[in-house]
């Protein structure tokens, strides 16, 4: 009877140490400049999944995979940078500006 419980509680305890080192196994997450990313901890994947800010876009992968059997992200973090959309249009409106100014003179 104390064998068999002594045996419950140490499958018990290895349950409880494999849930807590799935949290810890990639540590954090890699730093994105300019984005905000959520982590998925399911049972037995962590994912970290991240977002560029406004005005920003992802280039790169959006979702990157915990490998827990060598604790590495599986690639590269995504970078966020500034989007072309608001480049050409804070371009456009100084090249505009600049064209009336010319033929103002």
């Amino acid at each position: 009877m104390a064998a068999r419980c002594q045996l419950y509680w140490l499958a018990l305890v290895a349950l409880v140490s494999v849930s807590l080192a799935r949290h810890e196994d990639c540590g954090s997450a890699p730093h994105a400049e300019h984005s905000s990313v959520q982590i998925v901890d399911e049972e037995y994947v962590v994912r970290a999944i991240y977002t560029c800010q406004e005005g920003y876009e992802l280039r790169g992968a959006a979702e990157l995979i915990c490998d827990i059997e060598n604790d590495l992200w599986d690639v590269e973090p995504p970078i966020c940078v500034k989007g072309e959309l608001s480049n050409e249009v804070a371009t456009g409106a100084s090249s505009e500006r600049a064209k009336r100014k010319s033929h103002r003179i």
